[in-house]
C-alpha cells in the first residue's frame, strides 16, 4: 500500500506538489488577504534564497559580512 502511494507520488509529483501550493496560496489569499499573503511569500522567498547561500558558501559569517558591509566588492 505505502509503496503504491509512493509510486505514485513520485510519477505525478510536480502535479501534486504545485496543486498543494496553489491550495495554500488560494488559502492564504482567502483567509488573511492580498498583502499578508505577499510579505509571507516574499519572506519564504528571502529565507530560501539565504539557506541556499549558506549551503552553497558554508558558514553564515562571511555571507553576513558581505551583506553588511558598507562598500560591496
Amino acid at each position: 500500500m505505502l509503496e503504491e502511494i509512493l509510486a505514485i507520488f513520485i510519477e505525478h509529483k510536480g502535479k501534486i506538489l504545485c496543486g498543494l501550493g496553489g491550495f495554500l496560496l488560494g488559502w492564504l489569499l482567502i483567509t488573511r488577504g492580498l498583502a499578508a499573503t505577499l510579505l509571507l511569500c516574499i519572506c519564504v522567498g528571502l529565507g530560501y534564497f539565504i539557506g541556499k547561500k549558506i549551503d552553497d558558501e558554508g558558514e553564515l559569517s562571511g555571507i553576513l559580512k558581505r551583506f553588511l558591509s558598507s562598500h560591496r566588492r
